[in-house]
This record gives C-alpha cells, structure tokens and sequence, in this order.
C-alpha cells in the first residue's frame, strides 16, 4: 500500500514537491482559465453547476484550476488538465471522509501501530485544519493508471482551506504483489511532504 500526501500553497513552499504557482502551472492556470471562459462564453449549462460551484464565478474556477494544479504536482507524469469536472465530488461530510480513509488505512495502522492514526491525523490537521475544509474525492477514469499498474484500488482526496488559500492531497493506493511477500515498515510507504 502507498499513500503521499501533498500540500499545495499559493503564499509560501510547504513542500518540495508543491509550492507557489510558478513557470508550468501559471501557464496551465492561463491555458485552464482561458478554455473555460471559451466554454462559458458557448453558453454551455453544464458549466452552470459543478461540484465547486458555478464555473462562471471566478472563484470557483480558480479552486478548480488549483485542485488540477495539485493533481498535476502530485503526478507530473501525469497531465490532469483535461479531466471532466464530473470526475470531482464534493464530500459533504469530514467525519465521513476520515473513517472511510481510515477503513481504507486499517491494515496499514495494523502494522504500523494504533498510535500511527492519530500521528497521520494530527499531522493531516496541522497542514490543512481539516474541519475548517472543503473535500473533494477525484475519481480516475478507468483508463488511468490506476488500472494498468496493478492497483486494486486508490483513492484521492483534496482538502481544501479557503482561509489559507491551501489544498491538500491525500492519495492512497493498494498495490497488488506479484509474490508472496511479507510486509514489514518499508513495504508500507506514506510520504507526508510538509
């Protein structure tokens, strides 16, 4: 199993790995914002309502353009720039949120000892504050590389602080081995970049 989090921040490097928009990203938030305004301006409904809210307001397409922008900087062989915004959910319960990941992590607390969650959490809470979020769940379409390099499942998962203008992404995924290993500490990866 393999999980990274990542956070992503518009005022200051939280990561090596995320930071301020800059050289790649400034161009995809142009590129992102003008094919949305070229959308909107066909006068297409479906953009009318989307799972962060009316693209024809700017702030819901600038949050938009930053949880690609963190997709991206996640994946960077990867380009999410042209993902549906059917294929992001809004999650309206955080409780919720945290026991389906935590049922996802079970065995991974299993091996890693009860105390690993609520270290995963405080450090998740310290980063990104958690209640004070929105949360959106990607979900790759089938022909993504979630389905071609022997996962049996992932999960991706952007918690979002307006106030401190930062994304965080939680991604997990369980890999399926190709022999009969025993898992010890460093089978079971989580990279918390911040």
């Amino acid at each position: 199993m393999t999980c990274e989090l990542i956070s992503f921040s518009h005022h200051r490097t939280s990561s090596l790995r995320a930071g301020k928009i800059a050289g790649i990203d400034k161009k995809l938030t142009r590129s992102l914002e003008q094919r949305y305004m070229d959308v909107l301006s066909a006068s297409s409904p479906q953009l009318s309502c989307s799972p962060v809210g009316p693209l024809t307001d700017p702030s819901s397409r600038r949050l938009l353009i930053n949880l690609i922008c963190t997709l991206n900087a996640s994946n960077p062989d990867h380009d999410f720039s042209n993902i549906s915004v059917d294929q992001l959910s809004r999650e309206k319960d955080t409780n919720m949120v945290i026991t389906r990941i935590d049922s996802a992590l079970e065995t991974a607390y299993h091996i890693l000892g009860r105390s690993y969650r609520e270290r995963l959490w405080n450090a998740v809470d310290q980063v990104i504050r958690v209640h004070e979020c929105e949360i959106y769940s990607f979900s790759a379409d089938e022909d993504s590389e979630d389905s071609v390099d022997g996962r049996l499942w992932s999960f991706h998962v952007l918690f979002y602080n307006r106030k401190m203008k930062k994304v965080l992404l939680f991604s997990c995924a369980s890999v399926m081995h190709t022999s009969d290993v025993v898992l010890d500490d460093e089978d079971v990866q989580f990279g918390m970049d911040d």
